[in-house]
């Protein structure tokens, strides 16, 4: 299992999207 940190600029819901897009790719 590899940890990944995604570091977003700004504030927002897209946060949240692109994590669960990165998640959905095969990251955890």
């Amino acid at each position: 299992m590899r940890k990944v940190e995604v570091k977003v600029k700004g504030p927002g819901p897209g946060r949240e999207a692109a994590l669960r897009a990165l998640i959905n790719t095969g990251f955890e």
